[in-house]
C-alpha cells in the first residue's frame, strides 16, 4: 500500500496516492491538498479518514485529515476553492481514542520521505 501510487481518473485523471480508497467526489478536493503537502516541508504525512473513505460519504461531507508535521508552527495545509470543508488534526493536537480510529482506517495520501511497507 506504501509502495506505488494509484491513479483514478476523476475530471483530469489527478494522481492521488491511494486514490482507490478515497470517495470519487472529494478526489479533486484530496488532490489539492496533497500539493499543498508536497510545498510545505512541515508535514510529512497526510492521511484522509472518516466518511470520505466510506460509501457513506455524500456531496455535503466534510473531509478529515491528519497531518504528521514536525512542529507545530499554527499552520496547516489548505485548499482555498475545496467544494468540501476539511476537519484537520495533527500529532499535536489528535486524542489516542481518534488517532487509533486513523490508525485502523485512514487512508494515506502523503508521505514524505522513505516509504513504509
Amino acid at each position: 500500500i506504501y509502495t506505488s501510487i494509484n491513479t483514478l481518473s476523476l475530471h483530469d485523471a489527478l494522481p492521488i496516492w491511494n486514490a482507490m480508497f478515497i470517495f470519487p467526489t472529494q478526489q479533486k478536493d484530496v488532490y489539492k491538498l496533497v500539493e499543498q503537502c508536497r510545498a510545505d516541508s512541515n508535514v510529512q504525512k497526510c492521511i484522509i479518514f472518516g466518511s470520505s473513505v466510506t460509501e457513506e460519504c455524500h456531496s455535503w461531507s466534510d473531509i478529515d485529515v491528519y497531518f504528521e508535521i514536525k512542529e507545530d508552527i499554527g499552520r496547516l495545509p489548505s485548499v482555498k476553492d475545496a467544494e468540501a470543508p476539511f476537519d484537520k488534526w495533527t500529532n499535536f493536537t489528535v486524542s489516542p481514542e481518534l488517532m487509533e480510529e486513523i490508525d485502523c482506517k485512514g487512508v494515506p495520501v502523503f508521505q514524505r520521505g522513505p516509504y513504509k511497507l
